[in-house]
This record gives structure tokens, sequence and C-alpha cells, in this order.
């Protein structure tokens, strides 16, 4: 009899995890991606959480990534479609969050994966919240210092040529 009841009280447990786990899956998933939980990631897919949405009251999967440092997450996210630009509530990316937080290696992938270095949140650009929080080491990384500048490459001087400032040079 004991065995009967425990076999119930079993079959009565696992379809309320169940629809606990379907209604807070993303949730769950943002979760998972703060703790830098990859296999939880999985299975909460696979239950059909959404790797874009964010759970209620938290920001995406990917921005819970950046404020943590954990690149191995950021990379599943990447590579299963997320975009890498998503923004929270406040408008932070993961980019901004990694860098207020001093996540040099998270900052790097990122930019790897061509993050928005000019993307704005409440508190300014990833460059500016690095500053701002005595990240040093993420602020002198030369891909937030450096903006990327393309020049169209032209002549400079001889004959009729144009020089550096753009005009032309007269013959003498």
């Amino acid at each position: 009899m004991a065995a009967m009841v425990g076999l119930s009280l079993l079959g009565l447990a696992i379809p309320r995890v169940r629809v606990s786990i379907i209604e807070h899956r993303d949730e769950a998933l943002t979760a998972a991606a703060h703790r830098g939980d990859v296999w939880s990631m999985r299975l909460l897919r696979i239950a059909g959480a959404d790797l874009k949405r964010p759970g209620p009251g938290n920001g995406p999967p990917i921005v819970a990534a950046g404020w943590t440092g954990k690149t191995e997450v950021l990379r599943y996210l990447l590579d299963n479609g997320v975009d890498v630009n998503q923004r929270d509530k406040f408008g932070y990316t993961a980019l901004i969050e990694a860098s207020g937080e001093g996540h040099l290696d998270a900052v790097r992938y990122l930019v790897s994966r061509n993050a928005n270095l000019n993307a704005n949140g409440e508190d300014g650009t990833a460059l500016r919240r690095a500053r701002e929080r005595g990240r040093a080491e993420v602020a002198s990384f030369s891909k937030l210092t450096v903006p990327k500048i393309v020049m169209a490459t032209r002549p400079i001087g001889g004959d009729g040529r144009r020089t550096r400032s753009g005009n032309t040079k007269s013959g003498s």
C-alpha cells in the first residue's frame, strides 16, 4: 500500500512539474544563461523556450550572459540565431553589460561577432560604462576606444593628382 501511495504521489507531481516548466520556461532560460548553464538552456529550448524572448521581469538571455561574462552562453545563443545587439527594457546590450562588469573575454567575443560599439543604454555606450565603472582593461580595449574608420584610398601628390587635403596640386 505504501508503494501505491508513493506512486500516486509521484504521478501527481510529474504533471505539476511539467506545467511549471512550460509556464516559466523563458524565465528559466534567462536564469540558466545568467548561471552559464548551457546544458539546461538546451533542455529548455527543447521544451519550447524562446532564446530571444525575456522572461517576465528579466532581460533577454543574451544580456544576462553579457552581464555575467558567460562566453560559452553567448556563443550558444549567437550560434542559434539570437541578435548580438538585442536589448533589454533599459536599452542595454550584452556588450554594454559585459563592458560595465569588466568581462574582457566576453567583450572581445561580442566585438568579434559584430556587436554594435555605438549602442546606447540608459547610461551610455559600452566604452562609457566601462570608464565610469573603473574597468580600465575593458576601456583600453582598442576595439572600444578606436572607432572603425574606413577611408577611401586616393593618390597623394604628383602631376594633377589630389593631395591629402583633397585639393588638386597646381603645377609649378
